[in-house]
This record gives C-alpha cells, sequence and structure tokens, in this order.
C-alpha cells in the first residue's frame, strides 16, 4: 500500500507568473500580452498563466490548485526576514524577478537597471543632446534607483546637463 498522491501533485500543470493587483490597467494588459506571447511560443513544458494577489501585501498568500511553480514579483522593497522564511512555505519552485538577493538561497532573475540607464543615456548623446531629462514613472524601488543613477553617471561622465522628473509614486498608485 502507498501514499495517496498529494492533491496537488495531481493536478500541478501551471507555473505562475504571480504579479501584485495594482490599479494599473496598462500594466495587467501588458503582462497578459508577454504571457499569451510566451504560450503561443512555447514548445513543450508547464503552461503559463497569471495570478494577481493584493498589492498592499508583500507575497502571494494563496495558491492556484494547479501550481507547479512561481515566478515571483515582488511590490515591496522593504522585506523583513519574516517575509522571506514566509516563502518557504511555498512549497513549490520559485523564482523572485527583479530582485537580486544574494544573501539568501534562493533564485532570483534581475534585469541589470544599470544598463538600462547607461544604454538610454548613450542613446540619447548619440541623437546630439547635451541637456537630458529623466522621467521617473515607477514606485522608486532598487531597481528604478540603480537604473536612474546609472543614467545620471553616463551623462555627467559625457559633459551633459541632467534633470529629474520624478513623479514620486509609492506602490499601489495609478501612474
Amino acid at each position: 500500500v502507498s501514499d495517496p498522491v498529494p492533491i496537488h501533485a495531481q493536478v500541478a500543470d501551471t507555473v505562475y507568473f504571480a504579479l501584485p493587483s495594482w490599479p494599473m490597467p496598462y500594466y495587467t494588459r501588458v503582462i497578459t500580452d508577454y504571457v499569451d506571447d510566451l504560450n503561443a511560443s512555447r514548445l513543450n513544458g508547464p503552461k503559463l498563466d497569471l495570478t494577481f494577489y493584493p498589492w498592499q501585501d508583500k507575497l502571494i498568500r494563496k495558491l492556484p490548485d494547479n501550481c507547479a511553480g512561481l515566478i515571483l514579483y515582488l511590490p515591496s522593497e522593504r522585506m523583513a526576514m519574516a517575509d522571506f522564511q514566509d516563502l518557504s512555505t511555498i512549497n513549490r519552485p520559485f523564482v523572485i524577478l527583479s530582485r537580486a538577493l544574494p544573501d539568501l538561497a534562493v533564485s532570483t532573475v534581475t534585469d541589470q537597471g544599470e544598463t538600462g540607464g547607461m544604454l538610454a543615456a548613450n542613446h540619447l548623446i548619440n541623437l546630439g543632446h547635451r541637456r537630458l531629462a529623466l522621467l521617473i514613472s515607477e514606485p522608486n524601488i532598487a531597481a528604478i534607483s540603480m537604473r536612474v543613477n546609472a543614467f545620471l553617471s553616463y551623462a555627467k561622465l559625457h559633459g551633459c546637463e541632467t534633470r529629474i522628473l520624478d513623479t514620486k509614486l509609492k506602490p499601489g498608485d495609478v501612474n
């Protein structure tokens, strides 16, 4: 006689992209289109789907029944050790997107914010611009700070005048 297979193992066929439910229709549409494109181009492997959780929460608290794994996008830059301990209760493989966590034994994927900032400044400088403005239209989290600082440093190294236009959005604000 063998032990019964856990219910989630019988139906776990989907990897979920777990996102905060920010009240931004454009954001939701872009992410939905991205997931649809990924599913249309995949050859093998699990289906990818979206699940949203309240943006005020730091983590997803309830997993869909057919969840085989998670790609987590976390809304808050400030997380306590207890929040990361909560991740251990997920009991599914997961990757944290857009967050570098070198001191923790978790899988993460970052977007190299510094490179993006330098590329943006370089593009404008190559077009002949010397007075550059940067619009910050996202909450000021570490990834955005890295992008902004790299943009400013690159522009300064090339003798450009810079101006920051900061909308001062907070997580959950509508942009």
